[in-house]
């Protein structure tokens, strides 16, 4: 399985893949699967950077971390689950979480969570190796680096890819209880979840109608 550098996370990915199907009556398609993924990569690294103060710099950090990672996977004659976990596992919080992102799309449909992910079959496997290249020409090309109005651009993406979502409800409002209600409103939440994990709903709609 996967571990994930903050478990929080997990938990957060999978709301987002089950409102984004919420929003589809069903199984969201493959283009809004990876619209989605993209919108939630670039926010949750361009805030790692933001904070950091070194963007560029940490990008090409990344990148080289990964590559490296990279290379060992192809390296291996036969997969090994302990060995890529010990690896995983000492890559650093900002690649872990670009990398299990990309895991996150790859495995879509095959797993129904992180938990059932076992390296060592060679299908999960070739799935790794495709989530890490994936994850490396995310980090290697010009759109994987930061823009400090990260959260406003989440929103927008957002809106733009339920716009073209048949019937799907723009609306977003506050609710009794202090939760989304709509697969938008979810997926608004879960963004800013993703760079504030207790961050409550009604501070989402406050930051979306203030953007």
């Amino acid at each position: 399985m996967l571990p994930p550098s903050r478990p929080q996370l997990a938990f957060i990915w999978q709301d987002a893949w089950t409102a984004l199907d919420q929003a589809f009556s069903g199984q969201a398609s493959r283009a809004a699967d990876l619209r989605l993924n993209g919108l939630l990569t670039d926010l949750v690294f361009s805030d790692v950077a933001v904070r950091q103060g070194k963007s560029l710099s940490r990008t090409q950090e990344v990148a080289q971390e990964l590559s490296r990672f990279l290379e060992r996977l192809r390296g291996r004659t036969k997969p090994s689950e302990q060995v890529t976990l010990n690896s995983f596992l000492k890559l650093s919080e900002d690649a872990q979480q670009i990398l299990g992102s990309m895991i996150a799309l790859e495995t879509r449909g095959v797993v129904d969570n992180f938990v059932q992910i076992d390296f060592g079959r060679p299908d999960h496997h070739q799935a790794l190796v495709a989530a890490a290249n994936r994850a490396l020409r995310w980090t290697s090309e010009p759109a994987g680096r930061p823009k400090r109005d990260h959260l406003n651009d989440y929103f927008e993406g957002a809106t733009e890819l339920f716009r073209q979502i048949p019937n799907a409800e723009l609306k977003v409002s506050n609710h009794h209880g202090g939760q989304p209600k709509t697969p938008f409103e979810a997926i608004l939440h879960v963004g800013h979840r993703m760079i504030d994990v207790c961050v409550s709903y009604h501070a989402t709609v406050k930051a979306y109608h203030r953007r």
